[in-house]
């Protein structure tokens, strides 16, 4: 057990109950270093195929450019005194591979450019993710609405009892939130996973007249969205996926308060289907343990509030906000707790 975790969502005890193990892998530092690597593959080979670089040096780094060849406790040393970790790893891959990796690895490209592009692909991967999940819910939703059009319950105002309603069509108020939120999903895709190569300011200038055509097919070959004009210091497309993840963990958090509401004993109008969590010291009791782990953490909520303010960060090479407050946190974040291990 590894005791130096400090988040619930790495936690070995509690991670489970919070988020999926697919989506952790999808934000975990493995997997940013697999996305980094096939960057510097992907371009080489565009670049040998536009005459940009000898084929034979494209060959040799896609053959340097694997995970396995990366000494992690180096990367962590030199990253402490660089600040970022794409030149640690680049220095690796140049060092221990044929002199034509060190010549051209990373010919043309700046940090931005993996790290903003590493960031569309995990996210593409994250997006394809909750899709799945989100669809599975909508599909069960259905399900239950209809079985239950004629379950009756009371319908409550202001938390007093009002009227007779069903319980079938409190379950299709759900369903409609949840195909609009899937809706906004589709929508925002494309303008999310949109990648970046630009070179050191982002004009293509150090590719030439070949920039916009590099850039192009490297996107394709990627499976992301083209950048359109300057694009190092937009940052609107995060920002919109990160608020649309905190209104789908809103409507997560919906339902779980009316199930936790429904469920008290005094009512019992609704339970959950694994049957709740026990108790240390009342064994009569089933706690609506679901229900709790997908409320409480509404991290994904607040980041969605304050979120914005990236939009409009100063200089475009300004790796506070970019960097750290977005990539290392707020995606990663927002994304682990939209992805409840009990929406699978």
């Amino acid at each position: 057990m590894n005791s130096e975790n400090v988040s619930v969502f790495d936690s070995t005890l509690y991670s489970p109950l919070f988020t999926q193990a697919q989506m952790k892998t999808i934000w975990s530092e493995q997997h940013l270093l697999a996305c980094w690597l096939r960057f510097e593959s992907e371009i080489a080979a565009v670049q040998a195929e536009l005459g940009i670089i000898p084929p034979q040096a494209a060959n040799a780094i896609a053959a340097a450019a694997k995970p396995e060849a990366i000494d992690w406790q180096r990367l962590a040393e030199d990253t402490r005194r660089v600040g970022l970790a794409i030149k640690p790893m680049v220095d690796q891959i140049s060092e221990a591979a044929d002199p034509l990796v060190k010549r051209y690895l990373h010919w043309g490209c700046t940090t931005q450019d993996l790290l903003d592009t590493g960031q569309a692909m995990r996210l593409k991967d994250a997006l394809t993710l909750l899709r799945k999940q989100m669809l599975g819910l909508i599909e069960r939703l259905a399900e239950l609405s209809d079985q239950h059009r004629d379950s009756v319950m009371v319908a409550r105002t202001n938390s007093q009892d009002a009227l007779p309603t069903t319980w079938g069509l409190q379950l299709a108020s759900y369903l409609s939130e949840m195909c609009r939120n899937l809706q906004r999903l589709d929508q925002l895709t494309p303008r999310a996973i949109t990648g970046m190569y630009g070179g050191a300011v982002g004009n293509l200038s150090s590719i030439g007249e070949q920039g916009l055509a590099l850039r192009n097919r490297l996107m394709d070959k990627l499976g992301l969205s083209q950048p359109v004009g300057l694009w190092n210091a937009s940052m609107d497309n995060v920002v919109e996926a990160i608020q649309s993840f905190a209104i789908v963990h809103g409507t997560l958090c919906r339902i779980a308060n009316d199930i936790e509401l429904m469920g008290r004993a005094a009512l019992a109008e609704a339970q959950e289907g694994e049957g709740g969590g026990g108790s240390s010291t009342m064994p009569h009791k089933s706690n609506p343990r679901a229900s709790k782990m997908c409320g409480p953490p509404r991290c994904a909520c607040s980041t969605g509030r304050w979120c914005p303010s990236l939009v409009w960060h100063c200089p475009p090479r300004w790796s506070a906000p970019k960097v750290c407050s977005t990539t290392w946190w707020s995606i990663a974040t927002t994304c682990v707790a939209t992805s409840p291990h009990h929406a699978t």
